[in-house]
This record gives structure tokens, C-alpha cells and sequence, in this order.
């Protein structure tokens, strides 16, 4: 897939062609500074680096090679039409997984999860984990439930991983997943989770 070489921000190619993480968030930093944004309290985690962008999109930009896989995993998923209706779909990307630029999504709570879908986030995550007894009667008839369940197995996500409210937000009246890059091998490698 090609990107368009210039974003609102930054020339996308400029920013593919820096070697380092650091040169990366340093250009990336000096270009939002002269559109007037600020690059402080940006969050990040381990792995990568996210840039709220102004206009509902976001920069996730690797910090490593763990970084790099969580990215090229998004990617694969965020531009795969069959998930788009549930994942913070992507825009424009490296090819390498050094950057991609997705939806921006609300943060998700307890309370908005059961208001947009009409079950409890907790029941819910808990039949992602481990998908048993008389959960699994309930989960297995809702359509929203069974992509999710599909996307997991499909690429191999870390199930325990999505199923943590942090891992979700919303657009409009849209639950979708805004973290999704880690995989089971990618657990396996980096973070040494043993299944």
C-alpha cells in the first residue's frame, strides 16, 4: 500500500527515511511545535510512542523492535476491511512498522462499554480469556463478541491482552480496539509470557 508523501504535519517519506527512534520523535516533535501543538505529556509505553494528532488521528511511532512487530501487527489489522468496524483503523504507515497513523479513539470506561454494546465489560472480557460455561452461551449469539473472537484467532492476539479495558475506546458510537498489536509470539519473544 502507498502513503501520501506529505501529512497535515510532516513529509511522511522524511520521516520513513530517519534511522533511529530518536531522530524520529525529535522531527516528529519540531514539526507538530510549528503547527502550535504541544509535545508534552504524549503518552507512551514500553514499545512505542503516541502522538495525538488535531485531526482524530493519531501517530504510534516504535521504540524498538518489539515496538516495530506491535506496529506491522496494527497495520495488517487496521487496514484489513473484515475488522474495520472494530479496530481503530489505519491511515497511513511505514513499511517497515516504524510509524502508522490511525483513528483517533475516546478512551473506554466501564459505564460507555455497556451503554454502546448492553453487556458488562467485565463478562465480556472474561469470555475472551477463557470463553466457558454459560458466558459462552450469551457471547456466542452477539455478532460484535464473535468478530472479536474471529480477529483473535485469526492473528493470533494475545487474548488477555484485548481484554483489558485499556485496550478499547470508542468513535462516535463505534467499541473498537486501540491497541491490538500484540500477538502471541510477540509476548513470547519480547515480554516472555508462557501459555
Amino acid at each position: 500500500m502507498k502513503y501520501i508523501k506529505t501529512y497535515e504535519y510532516f513529509n511522511v517519506d522524511e520521516l520513513s527515511n530517519l534511522k533511529t527512534f530518536k531522530q524520529r520523535k525529535d522531527f516528529v516533535q519540531s514539526e507538530l511545535v510549528k503547527t502550535g501543538m504541544s509535545t508534552s505529556k504524549y503518552p507512551q509505553g514500553t514499545a512505542r510512542k503516541i502522538y495525538p494528532l488535531k485531526d482524530n488521528k493519531v501517530l504510534k511511532m516504535a521504540k524498538n523492535p518489539k515496538g516495530i512487530q506491535q506496529n506491522l501487527t496494527e497495520i495488517e489489522i487496521g487496514t484489513d476491511k473484515e475488522f474495520s468496524d472494530v479496530v481503530s483503523n489505519v491511515s497511513k504507515y511505514d513499511e517497515k512498522g516504524n510509524w502508522l497513523i490511525a483513528e483517533k479513539a475516546i478512551p473506554m470506561t466501564e459505564y460507555k462499554f455497556e451503554e454502546l454494546l448492553g453487556y458488562q465489560a467485565d463478562g465480556f472480557f472474561y469470555w475472551l480469556r477463557f470463553s466457558d460455561g454459560e458466558l459462552g452461551k450469551f457471547y456466542n449469539k452477539q455478532t460484535f463478541a464473535l468478530k472479536i473472537k474471529k480477529m483473535i484467532e485469526k492473528y493470533d492476539l494475545d487474548r488477555f491482552d484485548v481484554a483489558q479495558i485499556t485496550s478499547w475506546g470508542y468513535i462516535g458510537n463505534r467499541v473498537v480496539l486501540i491497541d491490538y498489536g500484540l500477538t502471541k509470539h510477540i509476548a513470547r519473544k519480547y515480554y516472555k509470557v508462557d501459555y
